[in-house]
């Protein structure tokens, strides 16, 4: 009969070898071993020295959900944040996307940490509030990065269209169509102010005259 190897004590992965098994009658050296989980399990000395067998069967589950943990998305392809994230990469890098000239083909781009990865674009503009959408600001112009985007609303979004024509009021720079809101004025009325050459400030405050009083005055 060959000598026993003396195994007590010793790891084998998650497993510590703490006696021989002596009630194993198949004829094959068992040795009872506890799992760093706390659980003693009689494994086949053979299968220790050979690194097959390496916990009570724990480290497979674990191995298990980490690789389910590393497949699962983040849980948020219904939702509208995902939504705005995959269209935003889609106008920015896809030739066939309808709106692609007015994004990725005017040079458009989207940064390598948001490009590839969804929850990094989570991880810094946070869920998408309720009635806003992704807008690049301060620079229309930029790209889809952090610091040159946030969540606006509609208003905010229109303002901050390329085109649009700025004016300085009250030292705040601000579109024509947010200069007539601020004032009560019609849009219409404060645009042609400004085309025939009225400054900002008596655009933005003289008060519209009724028809009727115009038409009296021009009369005279």
């Amino acid at each position: 009969m060959s000598r026993v190897l003396d195994m007590t004590g010793q790891r084998f992965g998650r497993l510590v070898a703490l006696r021989l098994d002596e009630s194993c009658q198949s004829g094959l050296r068992r040795w009872m071993c506890k799992c760093d989980c706390g659980i003693e399990k009689s494994v086949c000395g053979g299968s220790l020295r050979d690194g097959k067998s390496m916990s009570c069967g724990c480290l497979l589950r674990d191995v298990a959900r980490a690789r389910g943990r590393a497949s699962r998305t983040h849980g948020m392809s219904h939702s509208s944040t995902y939504r705005v994230w995959k269209s935003m990469v889609a106008r920015c890098t896809n030739p066939r996307h309808v709106h692609f000239s007015n994004y990725g083909g005017r040079g458009i781009r989207i940064c390598e940490r948001w490009r590839h990865s969804f929850a990094a674009f989570l991880e810094d503009m946070g869920p998408r509030p309720d009635g806003l959408t992704i807008d690049r600001f301060p620079d229309n112009n930029g790209n889809y990065e952090p610091g040159n985007c946030r969540w606006a609303s509609l208003v905010e979004q229109a303002n901050n269209r390329r085109g649009n024509s700025l004016v300085i009021y009250q030292g705040e720079s601000m579109t024509v169509s947010m200069l007539a809101r601020r004032s009560l004025l019609p849009v219409h009325v404060v645009k042609y102010r400004l085309k025939v050459g009225w400054p900002v400030d008596r655009a933005a405050s003289e008060p519209v005259r009724p028809r009727k009083a115009t038409l009296q005055q021009e009369a005279r």
